[in-house]
């Protein structure tokens, strides 16, 4: 069976302009919304869900489930599938930076020959406190 292309609506549209502008955020779906409605386009929170769950499928966004419990955060990724290593979340402001650091490839392997245990380092998040919220 041969597979659709998704269609593109309005609404898609709209998201994808206002999310991919905003390169330096990490957006939840209650932000997108917000920001949506604030400028006059009407979108039900399931769909800005549903697009936000694609595009993370999809591999043009990473989407963190902070440890507090507050919403999912997800963060346009400077280009498809980038190797992003991992993410550290700031327990006190929920800040979520990048992390690349080419020792977690050694961290890595030493989870594997010790503990037998495969890390998935795209998937890795470390939680801590930023140097603003370590003073």
């Amino acid at each position: 069976m041969k597979k659709r292309n998704p269609y593109k609506t309005a609404q898609q549209e709209a998201m994808l302009q206002y999310f991919f502008e905003d390169k330096h955020n990490f957006l939840t779906v209650k932000d997108l919304l917000g920001s949506l409605q604030k400028l006059q386009i009407d979108i039900g929170q399931t769909t800005v869900y549903r697009f936000l769950e694609r595009q993370a499928v999809e591999g043009s966004v990473i989407k963190i489930q902070p440890v507090d419990g507050s919403g999912t955060q997800y963060w346009r990724l400077p280009c498809p599938q980038a190797d992003l290593r991992g993410k550290l979340v700031c327990l006190k402001c929920r800040k979520v930076i990048p992390l690349s650091c080419e020792h977690l490839d050694m961290f890595s392997e030493h989870v594997l020959q010790k503990h037998k245990f495969n890390l998935s380092l795209q998937h890795s998040i470390l939680y801590g406190y930023c140097e603003d919220c370590d003073k």
